[in-house]
């Protein structure tokens, strides 16, 4: 194996206990990606992507688990996070705009 490979190792070790140990220090030892990404980055420098080539490496040995959605609010389910308009929320926008064109003295309503 090549030095850089040796140093690559220790530094995915090293990455991977940072991630333990962020986790090791909250009373739930839960945290959103997001959050987890934002603390090793403040306090190790550590990129997103290392981040999660470290929660995959300590997900395949069940060192960690990591669950989509585990608490999705259910007043949400169905809604479209994506900020794209669909459906009804498009029909609102369009009669509310059709409104303001009327109001305002448009000729193409």
């Amino acid at each position: 194996m090549s030095e850089g490979g040796l140093d690559g190792g220790r530094r995915d070790s090293e990455i991977r206990q940072h991630v333990l140990t962020c986790l090791r220090k909250r009373e739930r030892r839960a945290l959103f990606v997001t959050e987890l990404a934002t603390a090793l980055r403040k306090a190790h420098g550590i990129s997103v992507s290392a981040m999660e080539q470290a929660l995959a490496a300590l997900a395949v040995d069940w060192t960690v688990v990591m669950r989509d959605h585990y608490c999705a609010a259910p007043y949400l389910e169905g809604a479209d996070l994506t900020g794209r308009r669909t459906g009804r929320s498009q029909r609102r926008q369009r009669r509310s705009g059709e409104r303001r064109g009327a109001d305002a003295g448009d000729p193409r309503h």
